[in-house]
């Protein structure tokens, strides 16, 4: 009998296991991009066209704006003072609590400012920064994943997993993708300003130990499902250095 058949019967073997493991989904990078501005700067309105220009370039990229309230009381002589709409404190409390994490980068708060993944920050108008930020941004085992789920009563759905050695909260968020405003006093007055992805609520809905996964169901996101004009996402964030281990859009 011919010797060969078992080593060829190996070979296959072998090489549908190099296959099965190049289906394996690879770890990536979170890519999260928070931009902090407000409608009463008028350095801001270039950092929102820079965001929209990056939420084209990627779709699965986690666009948030935030809208901070610290210009709101500022009066810029006859023009006055602007409220923004959707400004609130505790965006401005996220953007003091990044900056006391000492991020890399262009640190402060100032406006517009971007954070990337939760460790980088630049200024919000300079795209290029911003991209090279995301090329650079490690991949990560953790992971959000949106499911499909068995009972379609239930709403959302979303498979967590936590790889690392801390504890990381999950962060459920909410937003506009798109809303234009006229600006009727402060520095941008008689302006009418475009912004998109504006975070209109902001949750930590649970907290994950380290090396755990648990799969969290309807109320338990306290996320409407997408429309055609608003949006929602889960981060996974580290609890003591703000990074950013996984970010997913709504599915």
């Amino acid at each position: 009998m011919p010797s060969h058949p078992v080593p060829v019967r190996l070979l296959s073997l072998s090489a549908l296991l190099l296959s099965l493991s190049a289906l394996a989904l690879p770890a990536r990078a979170a890519n999260v991009v928070e931009l902090f501005t407000s409608h009463g700067c008028s350095s801001c309105p270039p950092a929102d066209a820079v965001l929209e220009q990056l939420i084209k370039e990627d779709p699965d990229l986690v666009a948030l704006e935030f809208h901070v309230d610290y210009w709101n009381d500022l009066v810029h002589g006859a023009d006055g003072s602007w409220v923004d709409p959707f400004s609130k404190r505790e965006y401005t409390d996220r953007q003091r609590l990044y900056e006391a994490r000492r991020l890399k980068g262009r640190t402060g708060v100032y406006t517009p400012q971007v954070v990337v993944n939760g460790y980088y920050a630049t200024i919000g108008s300079h795209g290029n920064s911003i991209r090279t930020a995301l090329a650079r941004a490690k991949a990560t085992e953790s992971s959000i994943e949106f499911e499909a789920p068995a009972d379609t009563t239930v709403g959302l759905q979303a498979s967590v997993s936590n790889v690392s050695d801390e504890v990381a909260d999950l962060v459920a968020v909410e937003f506009d993708k798109k809303r234009t405003t006229l600006i009727t006093a402060g520095e941008n007055r008689d302006l009418e300003i475009t912004n998109h992805n504006i975070v209109r609520s902001m949750k930590t809905v649970a907290s994950l130990a380290p090396g755990t996964s648990q799969v969290f169901k309807g109320n338990q996101l306290t996320l409407n499902k997408p429309t055609d004009d608003t949006g929602c996402a889960l981060l996974l964030q580290l609890r003591g250095s703000g990074q950013i281990l996984a970010a997913e859009n709504c599915r």
